[in-house]
This record gives structure tokens, C-alpha cells and sequence, in this order.
């Protein structure tokens, strides 16, 4: 159970950091 917790939560991670990328760069080019 741990280990796919783990897994469940890295993927989450991972996820909210692509999200927040493809924010960053749709702002940017945005606002540039």
C-alpha cells in the first residue's frame, strides 16, 4: 500500500509541476 502511495503521490508531483510549466510558458508568451 505504501509503495503505490507513493507512486499515486509522485505522479500527482509530477503532474502539478507539467501543469504548472505549461502555465508559466502560456503567460510568458502571453504577456511577452
Amino acid at each position: 500500500m505504501f509503495a503505490t502511495g507513493e507512486k499515486i503521490l509522485g505522479i500527482l508531483s509530477v503532474g502539478c509541476w507539467v501543469i504548472f510549466s505549461v502555465v508559466g510558458v502560456l503567460v510568458c508568451s502571453y504577456f511577452t
